[in-house]
């Protein structure tokens, strides 16, 4: 598995490989918490056809306090499949809704609840998909900007 790590290489590697899975680097900056921000690791990754990899939703609370996420990942269910989705060591107490797929509409979505709150950063989610497309060409990956996280303030902000 190689990482890609600009335009070059992703054309180099797109050859090579004959297909690239690229998670943007954007973080999403979740509006209720202002500080607050999920993201993927990694952020860039390139595989090949038929190849399962895995995928850390993170949770960065930059020195906020939180306690409560709900996200939904967006992907494209025609390329990728989802073969498992693992909360166990995840810095979320309680589920209100596990991990759950709904390949129909290409979306991952969970939330839950962090009992005492949380500041810091650390995995929410691990994420296993499959390869289902031989195309080569960018594979994006993102949250829907329904995505959230609150603070631990009592006001649920």
């Amino acid at each position: 598995m190689k990482y890609t790590l600009g335009i070059t290489n992703f054309l180099k590697n797109a050859a090579l490989h004959g297909l690239v899975f690229i998670i943007p680097y954007s973080l999403f900056f979740i509006p209720s918490a202002h500080a607050a921000v999920l993201s993927f690791d990694p952020p860039e990754r390139t595989v090949i056809p038929g190849e399962e990899f895995e995928v850390a939703v993170l949770l960065d609370t930059e020195g906020e306090a939180v306690n409560a996420l709900a996200a939904a990942i967006r992907y494209p269910a025609y390329r990728l499949k989802l073969i498992r989705a693992s909360d166990g060591n995840s810095l979320v107490g309680l589920w209100l809704e596990r991990p759950k797929d709904y390949p129909e509409q290409g979306i991952i979505s969970f939330e839950g609840v962090i009992p005492g709150g949380y500041r810091g950063a650390g995995s929410a989610v691990r994420l296993v998909f499959r390869v289902e497309d031989s195309r080569a060409a960018p594979i994006a990956v993102s949250f829907a900007p329904t995505s959230r996280v609150l603070l631990h303030n009592g006001r649920g902000e």
